[in-house]
C-alpha cells in the first residue's frame, strides 16, 4: 500500500512538472509494438530515441491490460488516443505522434529485427573465418519479429548449408522437442574483400605460370568465379589467354607436363649390350611414363621415347 501511494504522489508531482512547463519535444508513437506481458505500458508504444527523455515513471505506467487481447491484433488511432487520455496528462497527449493504427503483438520472448540481424551477424561471423578478408553484409532482409513459445529454440540455416560470397538465403527456424515448429527465411548478401592471384601481365596459351607473372589484388569474391586458383598448386601452363590483372582460375590452366613440346631432351637408346645417348627435341607433351614422338636431331629420324624425367627420354 505504502509503494502504491509513493507510486501516485510522484504521478501527480510528474503530470504537475509537464502540464505547467510543457513538452519540449514530439513523442512518436510506434507503427509496431511488442508486449511481454499482459499490459501495454507506455514505454512499449513510444520510439526508442525518445524514450530516454520521458520519466521513467510515466514510461512504466500501463495504459491497457491485454491478457484477454489475442497474440496480434490492431489498435486504430481514435481507440489508442481514448485509452492514453484515460492514462496519461492531456500536455503529453497533445505532443504525441499517432499512426493512423498501431500493431499489437504479444509474446513471453519476441525476437525484432534487431535482435534477429544480432543473431545473423553472430551466425555469418561464426561461419565465414575460414574465408578470410574483409567480410561485410548488405541488402539484408530479415522476418519483421518471430515469437518464441514456451520451450521453443532458434537457430539459423542457409540454403545450401554453406554461406558463400555473394547473394544467401537464409532460414530462421523455430525447434520445440527437435521438432520444427516455424520456418521464417530472409535473405543477405555477403562482400568478401580478398587478395586474389592474378595476371601480372598478358599470359598466352603454353606459358609455364611461374611467380614473377603474378600479382595478388583485392577483389571481391561476390563478383568472381568460385574456382579461383589458390596461388601456390601447380605446376601449371596457361590453357585460356589470360588479360593483365584479370583472375586466375583453375578453367585456364592445365597441369604443365614433365616435357614440353619443342623442349630439348636426352634421348637414350638402350640395348641388351650397348647405351647411346644423344639430344632429341620433343615432337609432344609427355609426362614420366608417357610414350612420345621424339626428333633425334642427330639422324633426323622420328622415334618413340619414353618420358623418364624432366630431361630424359628413353627408347626402349
Amino acid at each position: 500500500m505504502r509503494k502504491l501511494i509513493l507510486f501516485f504522489l510522484t504521478l501527480f508531482a510528474l503530470i504537475i512538472i509537464i502540464s505547467s512547463q510543457g513538452v519540449c519535444f514530439s513523442i512518436k508513437i510506434k507503427d509496431v509494438a511488442f508486449v511481454s506481458d499482459n499490459f501495454i505500458r507506455f514505454k512499449d508504444i513510444i520510439s526508442k530515441e525518445i524514450s530516454n527523455k520521458i520519466p521513467l515513471t510515466i514510461k512504466e505506467i500501463p495504459i491497457l491490460e491485454i491478457s484477454d487481447y489475442p497474440q496480434k491484433f490492431i489498435l486504430k488511432k481514435d481507440t489508442l488516443k481514448k485509452i492514453l487520455s484515460n492514462n496519461l496528462p492531456d500536455t503529453l497527449i497533445n505532443n504525441c505522434e499517432i499512426p493512423d493504427k498501431i500493431e499489437i503483438i504479444k509474446g513471453k520472448y519476441i525476437l525484432n529485427k534487431g535482435k534477429l540481424f544480432s543473431l545473423l551477424m553472430n551466425f555469418v561471423k561464426n561461419n565465414t573465418s575460414q574465408m578470410g578478408g574483409d567480410i561485410r553484409l548488405r541488402d539484408v532482409v530479415l522476418p519483421e519479429y518471430i515469437i518464441l513459445g514456451k520451450g521453443e529454440k532458434i537457430y539459423i540455416q542457409v540454403y545450401g548449408n554453406n554461406i558463400k560470397p555473394g547473394s544467401n538465403t537464409v532460414y530462421f527456424i523455430t525447434l520445440k522437442d527437435k521438432k520444427i515448429t516455424k520456418k521464417r527465411s530472409g535473405r543477405f548478401f555477403l562482400d568478401v574483400f580478398k587478395p586474389v592471384p592474378c595476371a601480372k601481365r598478358p599470359l598466352n596459351i603454353g606459358e609455364p605460370l611461374t611467380p614473377d607473372k603474378i600479382i595478388f589484388v583485392k577483389k571481391n569474391l561476390a563478383y568472381l568465379p568460385k574456382n579461383l586458383w589458390d596461388g601456390k598448386s601447380g605446376p601449371y601452363r596457361i590453357k585460356v589467354p589470360i588479360g593483365a590483372m584479370q583472375p586466375i582460375t583453375m578453367e585456364r590452366l592445365e597441369p604443365l607436363p614433365v616435357v614440353s613440346k619443342g623442349q630439348k631432351v636426352k634421348l637414350v637408346y638402350e640395348g641388351k649390350s650397348i647405351i647411346l645417348r644423344t639430344i632429341g627435341r620433343c615432337l609432344e607433351d609427355g609426362n614420366i611414363g608417357d610414350f612420345i614422338k621424339v626428333l633425334n636431331i642427330q639422324s633426323h629420324r622420328v622415334v618413340y621415347a619414353k618420358v623418364v624425367d624432366r630431361e630424359t627420354v628413353k627408347v626402349e
